[in-house]
């Protein structure tokens, strides 16, 4: 699988005839909770990262979830998209968020990797700082505690 088969959602609406829910599925599955940055109160980012399919069950939808001071609760925005093509959730999740913090990486809006895993999902520990190596290569992978 070439990191070009995982479309980054970040902001942006999916291609034309792929439709995602408005909210992920309680069946979402849990991928990995990351502390990504925190220089100061102001400045801080916690992302919650969830895995499902669309309706039809073409697609895997990667959830970026962030707590909303505003309202007081999790939210959630779809990330990462991916053809399901036979890949399996774990593979998934690896494709899409390596393809995310890279695009978010040439943007400039994520410039470092994660500080710490908070909780492990379908993504263990070890494969998140793989993940962060291949990303962030000169920065020699995550921190991760």
């Amino acid at each position: 699988m070439s990191r070009i088969d995982a479309l980054l959602l970040f902001g942006e609406k999916p291609p034309r005839g792929i439709e995602l829910p408005e909210k992920p599925p309680r069946s979402a599955r849990f991928v990995a909770s990351l502390d990504m940055f925190s220089q100061f109160p102001c400045n801080e980012r916690s992302d919650r990262y969830i895995l499902s399919k669309n309706r039809k069950r073409s697609h895997w939808i990667l959830w970026l979830g962030y707590f909303n001071d505003d309202e007081g609760r999790m939210q959630y925005q779809p990330y990462a998209l991916l053809p399901c093509k036979g890949i399996d959730a774990t593979a998934a999740s690896r494709e899409m968020l390596e393809a995310a913090w890279l695009e978010e990486k040439r943007y400039g809006s994520l410039d470092t990797p994660f500080e710490a895993v908070i909780a492990d999902g379908l993504l263990k520990v070890d494969e998140l700082r793989e993940i962060a190596a291949r990303v962030w290569p000169k920065e020699g992978g995550a921190s991760c505690s």
